[in-house]
C-alpha cells in the first residue's frame, strides 16, 4: 500500500485518488517540488520534510512540518503546491492536513481549488452514506501530510517524528525509567502518579481521576538538552544515518539502554494506553528490542522470550545482569538538576499529594454521608461533599475536623488529611472519629454552604441590576 488516507475517503462525483508507493526518485523530487511551492506562499517560514528511516525501499507518504503560530489558509496552500484532493483532519492553532497531488507535480493551467475529501469512518454511517466508494482514479497521486506547529515547537517535532520510529522507541527506553516523551517534549513521570494509577487499576471499583498535568513534568523539548541528558550523541544524530545499524548503534549508546531494556514490550505500565498495540506493528520498534540488542549484550538469555518481562541471567554463570543504569530515584534527582526544574518539581509534587489524598477521601467520605442523611441521591450526595470541601478544616497532625469561620477556596480542601496514605491499602485515619463527625454536622455544613451560594447568587444579582 501506498499513502491509505486517500483510500478511504471520499467526496460527491469524484474518483477515491490512487496514492501508491513511490520510488525513491519519485519521492525526492516530490519532496523538493513541494517545499519549494510551500515557501513561496510562506517565505519567512521554516519548512522541512520529515527525514526518513534509513534503507527504505519506497515510501507511502510525505511528511512535511510547517513552522507557523496561528492557523494558515490550508485551500491557499493545496492550491499553490498543485493539489487535486484535499482532507483536513484538525483545525486551530496546530492544524494538520493530507494532499492529493499528482506524482509528476505538474500543476493544472487553471488555478483551481483542491477537492474537499471525507474520511469512510465505519461508526459515521452518515458519511458512508453520503460518500460511498467511487472507482479508483486513473491519475497517480502522491499523499503528503502538512502538519502545521507553533516556531517555538518546530525543532522538537523535527527531532521527534523523524527517522520512523525513533518516538516509540525513545518512548520505550525512557518509560522504563519513569520518563514519557511526548510531541511537547521530555517529561519525568512522578512516582505517586504511576503508583496511584496502577493502584487504582486494581481496584474493582477505581475513583481516582488525577490529570496527566499533575502527574508530568515537563523538562524540555529542546533536541540537543534531550539527547545529551539520555546520553546520545546530537552531532552524530544531525550528521544522519545511512542504514539501519548506524541509527541502532547510535540509538544503543543510551545511558539508558542496557541488557535489561531487552524485551518487556508487551508489559507496559498501565499509564500507557495506546502505545503497546502500535509500537508491535512497528518492525523497526521490535527489530531493535528482538535482534539487534540481543545480539549487542550477547551474554544474556530470556528463558521466556522478549515479550515477557523478567529477569535477564547471564547465560554462563545464569545469575542475574545487574543493570548498569541509575535507579529512578537518581535519574529524577538528575533531571531536576539538569534542566533546571526543582521549584516546578515542588509545586507540582505538593499539588499532585494533594489532589490524590482529597480524591481518597472524597471516595471514603461519599457512603459516610449517604449513611447518616439517610440518601442515596448522587446528587444530595455530592452538594454535601462540596460542602465539607469548603467548610471543613483537618488538623494536619491530629486529623481532628471542624467547621471553619471562612470557607476554602476551590482546590484548597483539607479532607485529604483524614487519610493515611502510607501503606499500600489507603484507609481512613480515624474512620470512627470521621464517622461520628460527619453524623452530628453534615446537616450544618449543607446550610452553610446553601447560605454562602445564596449570598453569592444575591450579589451577582444586584451587581447586574
Amino acid at each position: 500500500m501506498g499513502g491509505s488516507t486517500f483510500t478511504k475517503a471520499s467526496a460527491d462525483g469524484a474518483p477515491t485518488l490512487y496514492t501508491p508507493r513511490m520510488t525513491p526518485k519519485v519521492y525526492a523530487q516530490l519532496k523538493s517540488t513541494c517545499i519549494e511551492r510551500l515557501q513561496e506562499v510562506l517565505p519567512d517560514h521554516q519548512i522541512s520534510a520529515l527525514i526518513e528511516a534509513p534503507e527504505k525501499k519506497d515510501y507511502g507518504d510525505l511528511d512535511i512540518i510547517i513552522a507557523h503560530d496561528g492557523p494558515v489558509n490550508t485551500m491557499e496552500l493545496a492550491r499553490h503546491v498543485g493539489a487535486h484532493g484535499l482532507i483536513k483532519h484538525s483545525t486551530g492553532e496546530n492544524q494538520s492536513f493530507s494532499l492529493a497531488v499528482p506524482q509528476d507535480m505538474v500543476r493544472s493551467v487553471e488555478d483551481r481549488d483542491p477537492v474537499i475529501y471525507q474520511h469512510r469512518h465505519k461508526t459515521d454511517t452518515s458519511i458512508t452514506e453520503n460518500h460511498p466508494p467511487a472507482p479508483l482514479s486513473t491519475k497517480v497521486y502522491a499523499q503528503i501530510d502538512v502538519h502545521i506547529v507553533n516556531t517555538a515547537d518546530y525543532d522538537w517535532h523535527i527531532f521527534y517524528s523523524s527517522y520512523g520510529d525513533l518516538n516509540i522507541l525513545l518512548g520505550h527506553i525512557v518509560r522504563q525509567h519513569g520518563f514519557s516523551l511526548t510531541d511537547k517534549g521530555l517529561f519525568l513521570r512522578l512516582p505517586e502518579y504511576d503508583a496511584a494509577k496502577e493502584l487504582d487499576a486494581e481496584r474493582t471499583t477505581p475513583h481516582l481521576n488525577i490529570e496527566d498535568t499533575l502527574g508530568k513534568l515537563f523538562l524540555s523539548n529542546d533536541p540537543v538538552e534531550v539527547m545529551d541528558f539520555l546520553g546520545l550523541d546530537p552531532s552524530r544524530y544531525y550528521d544522519g544515518f545511512t542504514t539501519v545499524k548506524d541509527f541502532f548503534d547510535w540509538l544503543s549508546m543510551s545511558r539508558l539502554v542496557d541488557s535489561t531494556t531487552v524485551g518487556g514490550h508487551s508489559d507496559q505500565p498501565s499509564t500507557k494506553t495506546s502505545a503497546k498495540p502500535r509500537s508491535l506493528k512497528r518492525p523497526l520498534f521490535t527489530s531493535f528490542l528482538d535482534d539487534y540488542l540481543p545480539k549487542k549484550f550477547k551474554h544474556i538469555s530470556t528463558a521466556n522470550g522478549t515479550n515477557s518481562k523478567e529477569v535477564v541471567a547471564c547465560e554462563t554463570c545464569k545469575q542475574p545482569v545487574p543493570s548498569s543504569i541509575p535507579s529512578r530515584p537518581v535519574l529524577h534527582r538528575e533531571a531536576v538538576a539538569s534542566f533546571a526544574r526543582k521549584s516546578a518539581y515542588t509545586d507540582l509534587h505538593t499539588k499532585l499529594i494533594h489532589t490524590i489524598s482529597n480524591q481518597e477521601a472524597d471516595h471514603f467520605l461519599k457512603p459516610i454521608i449517604a449513611k447518616y442523611s439517610n440518601s442515596t441521591d448522587r446528587k444530595k450526595i455530592g452538594e454535601i461533599l462540596r460542602a465539607m470541601q469548603r467548610w471543613v478544616g483537618v488538623g494536619e497532625c491530629c486529623g481532628k475536623m471542624s467547621v471553619l469561620e471562612e470557607p476554602h477556596g476551590i482546590g484548597e480542601s483539607q479532607l485529604g488529611r483524614l487519610v493515611d496514605g502510607s501503606r499500600r491499602e489507603v484507609v481512613l485515619r480515624d474512620e470512627a472519629g470521621v464517622e461520628v463527625w460527619v453524623k452530628e454536622h453534615w446537616d450544618e455544613v449543607k446550610g452553610i454552604e446553601r447560605q454562602r451560594v445564596k449570598r453569592e447568587r444575591e450579589g451577582k444579582e444586584l451587581k447586574e441590576g
